[in-house]
């Protein structure tokens, strides 16, 4: 039997509110066991509070008035954190149309660090997280470190066209196995009329309909899609063959403007992978959309398309295929297209750089700290205000002959950011505040200075000239191509140096100040951030 009230656990906390001196607000902690009543808890919580969910299965049921297993509505500062993917899971029944029903006048409200999973087979269109679109003044609204599981939807917040959703992040989660092919299904991430939304870092899996889909958001909104990676998009290839609706976006951009999408990764989607689309209902414009650095393997269909009618800005995305007798009998192979294929008609939509000496980078990559660093012809660039002005400043120092370049945010370990530039079998290391750089000594596996038999041993070790294993630097993969082979015993010998200090050369003066713990992952990266 439920018990209806649970455990308050180290009560106040006493903060003064800006403004009032003698005013004070306490925060009340709240701990719910799964044999607690976790919705009766929520709705009645004070502002304020913040509930800790113990580890467990939380097993909801299904309430009025949104058949839902937890409403939230008129709450101020409300806080709901699990003990992790693996420790706290919420539970939904097969007829529940949401897990957490997000209503009015909520300000400032997180939910993290928990499982939610739905019952399959499901009777109705499950949302994780979710709302309807009367819902409104709803402010700053945080959805991170969750896991969500065989829903129809996995996280979806909006108003209406005359509602207030604003400060919205949903970031760190992982959505995997959405189900239905249907408007209302198969959704990992939808978004509408949304202000100040940032969609962000984010792994869809095996989505149905649309991994992430920005239904609309007016002019000046301001969201951000960015670092997410979207994986097996309708990996059955149901779209295409049960609806025919084979150019439903993995990552859709709808009647929406002021939207950039940067740095996502689209692997393996049976669907168009990215699309752009117009407003053809209230027709309101999609301006002010930026596509830069996104990187599409292994697309099925098309890789960008967009049938605005409008000139939208993009740099250094990637696009390469999936052989598809499907598309390429039928002429859905392109790279970009802007060919408006359900009603045949060919649009005015175009692509343009931001400026015309980006028209054709070699690399591009960003490292969380709001620049975006694009290389051309062997010159760098960092692009300080990217989006709006693109204002940019240039490394004196090129390098002609680069065969990669890639940023770090943490690279020495101090929240130090730089970048790593390979060019004829070396590897350096150049600091992006100042353009100071080094050399790093390939064959030092081991990060001591030396390229003596202990290196050679991490080479013999890990020996996988297939590529396949995810090899880094530190295993012996010295030339950063994914493999442990002779190449990279080749540049051991060239560089071999049990005594030290004849292998570092300070190709600008500044020291080497590589991490082993940067290093370690850097060819993942190397092999991402291409033109």
């Amino acid at each position: 039997m439920r018990r209806s009230n649970a455990s308050l656990v180290g009560v106040t906390i006493l903060a003064v509110l800006l403004g009032f001196s003698n005013s004070a607000y306490s925060t009340t902690y709240v701990t719910v066991t799964p044999a607690d009543d976790l919705a009766a808890i929520i709705e009645s919580a004070a502002d304020d509070t913040v509930i800790t969910l113990t580890a467990g299965t939380f097993n909801l049921g299904v309430n009025a008035p949104y058949n839902q297993g937890i409403i939230i509505q008129n709450k101020t500062n409300l806080t709901i954190t699990g003990q992790g993917w693996g420790s706290t899971i919420i539970k939904l029944p097969s007829n529940a149309k949401f897990g957490f029903y997000t209503g009015s006048n909520v300000h400032n409200l997180k939910i993290e660090k928990m499982h939610i999973e739905g019952t399959t087979p499901l009777s109705t269109n499950t949302h994780g997280i979710g709302n309807y679109s009367g819902s409104t003044n709803v402010t700053n609204v945080t959805l991170s470190e969750l896991r969500l599981k065989d829903t129809a939807v996995g996280i979806s917040i909006g108003t209406s066209e005359s509602g207030i959703l604003t400060g919205v992040a949903i970031t760190d989660n992982v959505i995997t196995n959405t189900i239905g092919l249907d408007s209302g299904w198969g959704y990992g991430i939808h978004t509408e009329n949304g202000t100040n939304v940032l969609i962000a870092d984010n792994l869809i899996q095996n989505a149905t309909r649309h991994s992430i889909y920005l239904a609309r958001s007016a002019a000046g909104s301001n969201v951000t899609i960015e670092r997410n990676t979207i994986l097996n998009h309708d990996p059955a290839g149901q779209q295409r063959a049960t609806t025919g609706r084979w150019y439903l976006g993995a990552l859709a951009v709808t009647r929406a403007s002021d939207v950039d999408v940067a740095f996502n990764e689209i692997v393996n989607s049976r669907t168009i992978a990215l699309s752009v689309e117009p407003d053809e209902v209230l027709g309101w414009p999609s301006t002010d959309i930026n596509l830069v650095g996104n990187e599409i393997t292994d697309a099925w269909y098309v890789g960008l398309w967009l049938i605005t009618n409008q000139t939208h800005t993009a740099m250094g995305n990637t696009i390469t295929h999936f052989p598809n007798p499907d598309a390429d009998g039928n002429g859905w192979n392109a790279e970009i297209s802007f060919i408006d294929y359900p009603r045949g008609v060919i649009t005015s939509s175009a692509l343009e750089p931001p400026a015309p000496r980006w028209a054709d980078i070699d690399f591009i990559d960003e490292m969380g700290d709001g620049n975006v660093y694009v290389m051309k012809d062997g010159v760098i660039d960092k692009i300080t205000d990217p989006y709006e002005t693109w204002a940019y400043n240039t490394c004196s120092t090129s390098w002609p002959l680069a065969e990669s370049m890639t940023a770090v945010a943490d690279a020495a370990g101090v929240g130090q950011g730089r970048l790593y530039i390979f060019e004829s079998d070396i590897l350096y290391e150049v600091n992006p505040d100042n353009w100071q750089g080094a050399i790093i000594t390939l064959g030092d596996a081991n990060g001591d200075g030396l390229v003596d038999s202990a290196d050679l041993a991490f080479w013999q070790q890990n020996y996988d000239p297939l590529g396949l294993n995810e090899n880094t630097f530190s295993m012996g993969d010295w030339n950063l191509d994914g493999l442990i082979d002779s190449a990279d015993l080749a540049l051991w010998q060239q560089n071999y140096d049990p005594i030290g200090g004849s292998a570092l050369v300070a190709h600008a003066p500044e020291p080497a100040t590589l991490s082993l713990l940067a290093i370690s992952g850097l060819v993942v990266l190397m092999r991402r951030r291409k033109k």
